[in-house]
Parts: C-alpha cells; sequence; structure tokens
C-alpha cells in the first residue's frame, strides 16, 4: 500500500511546536493559533474514534442498545455508550521510546481520499505514518478502530523499531475497561528508507471474538476495503470549484459518522456531527442526517426507516402528553423515509420482509387526517418541532411532510396491490 501519497492540498494541518499551518488558504480556521478542541473523527458507525492532531485517540465509543426517556420535547430516547480515552501509541527505535502523543517533534496530519487521517510524525532518524480506520470489509462493520503503523528509516544507518504494547490499565485495572487491545508485527531491523508496519486494535470487549479475527488477518487488506466503501459513495462528482467537491464529500463522511449501531448491527440512533458522541438522540437532527443513506447506503437507510418506525412516535408521558400532534413531522418520520427511499429505490421486497412499516405509518396518517374539522382547511396542528414550539395554528413544514408522506404511501400501496 502506498503510504507516501501527496499531502490533501485542502485538509491538512502541520503542528511543530508553537507554530500551526495549512496550506489550505481558504480556510477560515488557518487564522486560528490553536489546536484546542480540533479532532479528526474516524467512525463506522460501530465504533467512533475522536483523535486529536497528535494522534492520541480522545475518545473511543461504542454503542449499545436504546431506552426511552422523558426530558425535552424534542428528544424521547437515549442510546448507551461505552467509552474509553486517551490512548497513544508508542514506538521503540534503537532502545529508545518515543511517545507520539508527545510535542517534542513535527507532526502532520492530513486526509486519504476525503475520509481517513494520516498521521506523520516526524523524528531526527526516521519517520512514524499512522493511519487509523474502522474497518468496513465487504460492507460488514466491525467494532473496533485500527492503527495501522509504519516506521520509516530515514537515515544511511540501520534502525532496530519495534511498536510497544499500548497500556492495558493507566493506573488500576478498573479504570480502562470498556476496550480490548491486541496489537501485530515483530521487532525488526531496517535499512534505509524501508518502512516496518505494526497494526494495533482497540476492540469491543462484547465483540471478543473478533480480537482473533484482526489477529489472523491483512489489516492492509481491511483498510484497502475500507477506502473502497468511501470512494464508491462519493463517487466521481465533478464542479468547477474542486474544493467543493471535497467539501460536499466530507459532508456525507459527517452525516455517516453521526450515527451510531450496535454490535449486533442495529441503528441506535445519532449524534450532533461526529463530536462528542451524546447519549441523547434528537430525532429531528437524526432524520436529516439519515437523508444522504436514500441515495448511498440503501442497507443503512433500511435499518433507520425501522427505529424511526419503533421510536418517531413520542410515547405518552407525565411532562409531555405525546401522541401524534407532540411533533407531527417526527410522527410520520418512518413514513417519510419509507416514501423517500422507494421513490428512490422502487424496492418492494423490504417493505413486504417488514410489513408493519406500511402499517404503521398509515394508522398514523388515518389519525391525523381523522382530525380534520369539516369547515377547516386540510391542514393539522404540532405542538413541537423539536425543542422548539411549532409557532402558528397550522406550521407549514410540518404540514408539507403530511403530503409528502400522503403521496408517498399512496405509490406504495398502490405497486405494492394493498
Amino acid at each position: 500500500m502506498d503510504i507516501n501519497t501527496q499531502k490533501h492540498s485542502f485538509f491538512n494541518i502541520e503542528i511543530n511546536g508553537e507554530e500551526i499551518r495549512t496550506t489550505n488558504q481558504d480556510s477560515y480556521y488557518r487564522r486560528v493559533k490553536s489546536t484546542s478542541g480540533l479532532t479528526f473523527d474516524v467512525s463506522n458507525q460501530k465504533a467512533l474514534a475522536n483523535i486529536d492532531v497528535r494522534g492520541t485517540v480522545q475518545t473511543l465509543t461504542f454503542y449499545q442498545n436504546n431506552h426511552l426517556t422523558e426530558e425535552k420535547p424534542g428528544v424521547w430516547v437515549n442510546k448507551q455508550l461505552t467509552q474509553t480515552t486517551n490512548l497513544s501509541l508508542t514506538v521503540e527505535v534503537d532502545g529508545n521510546d518515543y511517545d507520539l502523543s508527545k510535542t517534542d517533534h513535527r507532526v502532520e496530519v492530513d486526509l486519504l481520499h476525503d475520509s481517513l487521517p494520516r498521521y506523520i510524525h516526524h523524528y531526527q532518524t526516521f519517520k512514524v505514518i499512522v493511519i487509523p480506520f474502522a474497518p468496513i470489509i465487504e460492507r460488514k462493520r466491525l467494532s473496533m478502530l485500527v492503527q495501522q503503523i509504519y516506521v520509516v528509516n530515514e537515515t544511511q544507518n540501520p534502525l532496530q523499531v519495534a511498536a510497544k504494547e499500548v497500556p492495558l490499565y493507566q493506573k488500576k485495572y478498573s479504570d480502562q475497561q470498556n476496550v480490548l487491545i491486541a496489537q501485530k508485527g515483530n521487532e525488526q531491523k531496517l535499512a534505509f528508507s524501508e518502512a516496518a508496519k505494526f497494526s494495533a486494535a482497540l476492540i469491543d470487549p462484547n465483540v471478543f471474538k473478533e480480537k482473533k479475527l484482526f489477529e489472523e488477518s491483512d489489516t492492509e487488506i481491511w483498510l484497502r476495503d475500507t477506502f473502497k466503501y468511501f470512494d464508491e459513495i462519493f463517487g466521481e462528482l465533478t464542479l468547477p470549484d474542486k474544493k467543493m467537491v471535497h467539501l460536499y464529500n466530507r459532508a456525507l463522511y459527517q452525516s455517516f459518522s453521526s450515527f451510531g449501531m450496535d454490535c449486533n448491527n442495529q441503528i441506535v440512533g445519532s449524534n450532533w456531527g461526529s463530536y462528542p458522541a451524546t447519549n441523547r438522540i434528537w430525532n429531528k437532527d437524526m432524520y436529516y442526517s439519515s437523508l444522504p443513506f436514500l441515495f448511498f447506503d440503501q442497507e443503512l437507510c433500511q435499518k433507520t426507516i425501522l427505529w424511526f418506525d419503533q421510536f418517531g412516535l413520542k410515547f405518552p408521558g407525565s411532562k409531555f402528553p405525546g401522541g401524534i400532534n407532540h411533533s407531527l413531522s417526527n410522527s410520520l418520520a418512518s413514513g417519510l423515509l419509507a416514501s423517500l427511499y422507494y421513490e428512490h429505490t422502487a424496492d418492494l421486497v423490504f417493505f413486504e420482509e417488514h410489513p408493519q412499516v406500511l402499517e404503521n405509518a398509515a394508522k398514523v396518517v388515518d389519525e391525523v387526517l381523522a382530525q380534520r374539522h369539516p369547515e377547516g382547511p386540510m391542514l393539522f396542528e404540532s405542538v413541537w418541532l423539536s425543542d422548539a414550539f411549532a409557532l402558528g395554528k397550522y406550521h407549514t413544514g410540518s404540514n408539507l411532510c403530511l403530503w409528502k408522506v400522503c403521496s408517498g404511501l399512496a405509490d406504495l400501496f398502490d405497486a405494492s396491490g394493498l
């Protein structure tokens, strides 16, 4: 695998002591002389890693199941998170340890294929290249973060190199409990320009069997497969301004990375983007973030439709009475996505396998239409949008959602012969 491709002209940063630079002359952030809060986020939905500018995994998140809550108008479902913090790499060269998280060397970071970060740590006689990724192998996601590590000799003298083991705990056994750690690669002697390859995996303990899979597999093949997944999603979009293509790709990656999936391949909600991971799920934000799945990953779209079929309707509560009119557009989310999904794919098999989707969507529509006043307009009330009131007697956007659901379900029922 070619690890020395040209630096990304748009997404790149270099840190050398207190100096921060980028070759991107158009970015607003090039004037911000701080890397505080800057993370490069890596996700396959089962794992989400927020990685700082020196390659330290600030937070590694794995997702678990959902549960209902009664807290905010736009939030009535939470997801469980298991998280680990502050995991960094150390290499050994000629008997000396080099902690990659330290500020004693120059670091370059850019993006490969508009998707995954590449860290290049520069030392006097060698460099270390690290490419972190959450594996997607033939569209199957693994619950782990893999760090692909290359140590390159840049001196005429031979170097003895190894990757040190990532600590299994910090100060006591229990302070690092939500991750399994596995590593591959033997100590090697390198001649000039030669590279040694190592891999480190940070694995969800709930899928402990994947540790053996990591140990027995070629992780470079995994990395190529993961790049292939995103390359296929991004396609070959061309625009007069090439920067817009890269921004478009990153927007897709951002929506993709905002979602969480448990180790049983079920969608369990979304975050506000890829940082930070949150227990709360704002249904409205999740709906918007899911829309690219319609065009780029039909399986994810199907899983999201099923999630909204289960959780889209606010249950009867104490703070909020709930029901369809609690948030009309949220109540229609499953039917909306189902309509758009069929419109784009013409796939009826999914609805044959999950007949409850159309049944439940039709029940919601029937209940809404039954609210019409005989002398009133064909418009319907909604109390909330998300956390904000739906002002006015009839909220325009919510009623447009109803129109789209009615139109889409009519096509679906007609095509299904129902």
